[in-house]
Order: C-alpha cells, then structure tokens, then sequence
C-alpha cells in the first residue's frame, strides 16, 4: 500500500469519526433539551424523536450526567444559543434578497415555526 492511499484511508476515517462525534453532540444536547423541557418523557419517546434505540437514549443519559457530575458539560443554553445564531443569520440573509418575503415563506425556509419566526425578527430589529 502506497503512503497515499494510507494517508486517503486515514483522512476518510477521521471524517467518518468527526461525522459521528458531531453527530453524537447533537444528540447529547437534544436529549438534554427535551428532558429538560420534557422531564417526565420516556427514553423510547426520546429514542423515536431521535431515531435511535432506547439503549442509545440510556447511554446518553448517562454520559451527560456523569459530563454533568465532572463539570464539563457545555450548556444547553450556549448550544442553543449558537443554533438560534445560525438561523437568525440565514433569516437576515434571505430577509436582505427579498424583503418581500411572506411571514410564512420565511418560517419554511429558516425552518422554525411562526412564533419562533416572531423572536428572531424582534432580535432582528432590535439589533439592527
């Protein structure tokens, strides 16, 4: 095996490996949030929501307490805040293409419904 293929094997295994870390984060602040929202919900209702097994929701749970008992956890708050961040940047972009824009166009388009479309145009005027 020549050194690039090796060196093309290794860079297509720590994408795969950055796909499934990054992947696995989102998880891990999804089953924060709902729980946190949802305290009385099910690891088989997360586990549906997700898509993934009630054993991958128990596994989960439990690496964010134990992320929670080390101290380490980054917030939900600031993972929430950066995903808000991202969206209100694509609103303001497709606001400044075409302003004339329908309320109801937009919430399809950011992908949030109309009452989360309503915050993000008053952080969007406030902030102006």
């Amino acid at each position: 095996m020549s050194q690039e293929q090796i060196q093309r094997e290794l860079t297509e295994e720590q994408n795969k490996y950055d796909v499934m870390v990054e992947t696995r984060d989102k998880n891990l602040a999804k089953v924060s949030s709902l729980l946190y929202e949802n305290p009385g919900m099910t690891r088989a209702d997360i586990g549906r929501i997700l898509g993934v097994s009630k054993r991958t929701c128990s596994r989960y749970i439990a690496e964010i307490r134990l992320l929670k008992k080390k101290g380490s956890v980054v917030t939900l708050n600031e993972l929430q805040l950066e995903e808000r961040d991202e969206r209100v940047k694509k609103m303001k972009k497709i606001l400044r293409s075409n302003p004339s824009i329908s309320r109801r166009e937009l919430c399809e388009q950011v992908g949030v419904s109309a009452k989360t479309l309503r915050r993000y145009l008053q952080l969007y005027w406030t902030n102006k």
